[in-house]
C-alpha cells in the first residue's frame, strides 16, 4: 500500500516511526487511539480526492498527507 493512495498508510508509518514499532504494531496503536477517542478521524473529509486525512484531537484540526503534516 503506497501512503499517496492510502494516506492512514503514512498515519500507520509516522506511528511506528515515532513509537519504534514495525507495522503491525503501529495499526494496532492506530486502531486504540481512534477507539479510545485519543484522535478522531474525519470520515467525512474527501480523503482519496485530496489525498488528506483529517485528525481532530483535542478539539484541533491536523491534516495528514504522504509527505507528513499538512
Amino acid at each position: 500500500l503506497k501512503p499517496d493512495v492510502y494516506p492512514i498508510v503514512g498515519l500507520r508509518a509516522m506511528i511506528s516511526s515515532i513509537f519504534g514499532v514495525d507495522a503491525q504494531e503501529a495499526m494496532m496503536l492506530l486502531q486504540a487511539m481512534i477507539g479510545l477517542k485519543m484522535i478522531n478521524v474525519d470520515l467525512s473529509y474527501p480523503i482519496l480526492e485530496t489525498g488528506l486525512i483529517k485528525i481532530i484531537s483535542n478539539d484541533h484540526y491536523i491534516g495528514l498527507n504522504a509527505n507528513g503534516y499538512y
